[in-house]
């Protein structure tokens, strides 16, 4: 099976990207290498195509619930990076993929932002009136004031 491969330019974005996920690989292979003498950062070039795909499948996805766009970003990098080891001779071509099975399980591993809260209008109204003294009212009046959200009013300090 004869492949060639082609020579692409990316934007920076997509190079901090590749560096990221590539790191994050290598982190993993250093981890997954220790006492062993066939597996390190040293021989990560000549993987075995199943230990890579087990990393893509097996840690990221089902250990780590890594997200699809995650999980394509990695495939992307990891890509990009064993292409260019092929291309430079220091390893063969590796055909790495998410495993069919697992990919409704990657689109579902989606982190869902919580609505931001703020007061209402009214219910900062009532807190005003209701605060306990003159310091939990100044507090309450500047937070509103600055439009800061339920959680981060609960970060000020005072000092006694």
């Amino acid at each position: 099976m004869s492949t060639s491969l082609t020579e692409l330019t990316v934007d920076a974005t997509t190079v901090d990207i590749i560096i990221y996920r590539i790191f994050s690989f290598l982190q993993w292979v250093d981890n997954y290498g220790k006492g062993s003498k066939h597996i390190s950062i040293d021989t990560h070039h000549n993987l075995p195509t199943e230990i890579i795909n087990s990393y893509l499948n097996d840690y990221l996805l089902l250990e780590r619930r890594t997200s699809e766009i995650a999980i394509n970003q990695h495939l992307m990098a990891l890509n990009a990076y064993y292409n260019y080891l092929t291309s430079i001779g220091l390893t063969n071509l590796k055909r790495l993929y998410i495993r069919p099975d697992l990919k409704p399980l990657a689109r579902g591993n989606v982190k869902r932002r919580n609505v931001v809260k703020y007061l209402t209008p009214e219910l900062r109204s009532l807190l005003y009136r209701n605060a306990g003294s003159i310091r939990d009212d100044l507090l309450l009046r500047t937070a509103g004031e600055m439009g800061l959200r339920a959680k981060e009013n609960l970060g000020f300090l005072l000092n006694q």
